[in-house]
């Protein structure tokens, strides 16, 4: 009798092991499902924790309420909890479907909320959608939580009464507006040209990044227009890098050097172009590396 019979036989009761011959004679084939029968319950449980653990983190937006109306100028709380089952390592500010913040967990911890205010200035008005994304330690990115606003027109200022004065001595003042034919600047992002999302560095490897843009304005980019960090992860980059000035439908491919951080987690870094007064026009654009564990 094999080591697979004695186990049946030891599991029937006293009463009925009469049939142990019966046992031992039962098909090789129902030997085989009972005993996939009994793996299956040892290695499908842990799996399916294992997918839960994975599942990535979730968010919430607690305040402000959906459909809340601001005047123009005020500064929005937008205050969020995440958690997640390996730890959250941030949270991201989305505005109009274009990155605005993102603040980090300082100490990232499995199954522990974090909760953060993130500040938006409503310095646009209409209505506008909020985002928030929330990241885990491993890179893994939350399904994103959404609500509306509505900012009110910026409120008329007052203009003095004119004093009296003569004829003689009033002076035509000339007026200033948006002129036909005036400068618009704007930059097309076309293509990563280096660094693809998700790319693997280990930490301390130095790394170029190359975005390609078109000037997609009717003007030339004025002289000092640059490309800018303007949030995330800046991973050792300046904070600016000069452009050359690109005529209108031209092509230009701009590098940034940067080196991956020290600790393992995914990191991602913000740019978009700023002219010589710092006013931020075009695309927006971003590196996303991984330093994986060693």
């Amino acid at each position: 009798m094999d080591v697979f019979s004695s186990i049946m036989v030891k599991s029937i009761p006293p009463w009925s092991r009469e049939n142990v011959q019966e046992v031992d004679h039962m098909s090789r084939n129902s030997r085989w499902i009972v005993l996939m029968v009994i793996l299956g319950t040892i290695f499908i449980t842990p799996a399916c924790q294992v997918g839960e653990q994975l599942s990535g983190p979730t968010v919430t937006i607690l305040a402000p309420a959906e459909g809340t109306h601001w005047q123009f100028g005020d500064q929005v709380s937008v205050q969020v909890t995440a958690t997640d089952a390996l730890g959250v390592f941030k949270v991201e500010l989305w505005v109009d479907g274009r990155f605005y913040s993102a603040e980090k967990n300082p100490q990232p911890a499995a199954h522990t909320p974090f909760t953060v205010m993130l500040p938006w200035t409503a310095n646009v008005a209409g209505q506008h959608i909020l985002t928030v994304k929330a990241h885990n330690v491993k890179g893994m990115v939350s399904a994103p939580a959404s609500l509306s606003i509505q900012v009110a027109e910026p409120l008329p200022t007052a203009t003095p009464a004119p004093t009296a004065t003569s004829e003689e001595s009033m002076t035509p003042v000339p007026t200033t507006g948006t002129q036909e034919g005036e400068c618009t600047y704007n930059a097309d992002f076309l293509a990563d040209v280096t660094v693809p999302d998700n790319t693997e560095y280990v930490s301390g490897t130095s790394f170029d990044k190359i975005w390609r843009y078109q000037n997609s304005g009717n003007c030339p980019w004025p002289k000092g227009t640059a490309y800018a960090f303007i949030g995330g992860d800046k991973m050792g980059a300046p904070n600016i890098v000069p452009v050359e000035e690109i005529p209108p439908g031209g092509v230009i491919e701009i590098t940034v050097t940067m080196v991956a951080p020290s600790v393992p987690a995914t990191y991602t870094g913000y740019w978009q172009m700023r002219l010589p007064g710092g006013e931020l026009f075009g695309d927006q654009a971003y590196v996303r590396i991984v330093v994986p564990s060693r």
